[in-house]
């Protein structure tokens, strides 16, 4: 779900939203799923809450890892390092998935037996 949510933000920035967005999209779908799952409609403030704290997080995420990976990819590399791809994991908490993405929509690829 949290990978769902992460590209889902990541579109939405890319759109250019910059205000938190998806947490607001929980109501319909708690309205859509409550009846099987009753949880949710206990639970909405909750489950709000949650989804628009790791907006939040992921925002600042985004954008720090976005910098170092966008600086990367301008240097004209047909590949991105492994090292890159492992520092924007490991130091800035930017999923692989995430930039193995970004790189293929630039026609870039990634090394990843030295990730």
């Amino acid at each position: 779900l949290r990978r769902i949510m992460r590209r889902a933000i990541r579109f939405g920035v890319k759109m250019g939203i910059e205000e938190p967005f998806l947490w607001k999209a929980s109501d319909t779908v708690i309205d859509e799923m409550g009846d099987a799952y009753p949880e949710l409609n206990e639970r909405r403030s909750f489950v709000q809450e949650v989804v628009r704290g790791e907006e939040e997080r992921f925002a600042r995420t985004l954008d720090r890892g976005l910098g170092l990976l966008n600086k990367e990819i301008d240097k004209g590399v047909e590949t991105l390092p492994g090292k890159v791809v492992f520092t924007l994991y490991d130091t800035y908490g930017f999923p692989k998935d995430l930039t193995e993405l970004i790189a293929a929509e630039r026609n870039v690829g990634v090394d990843h037996k030295g990730f």
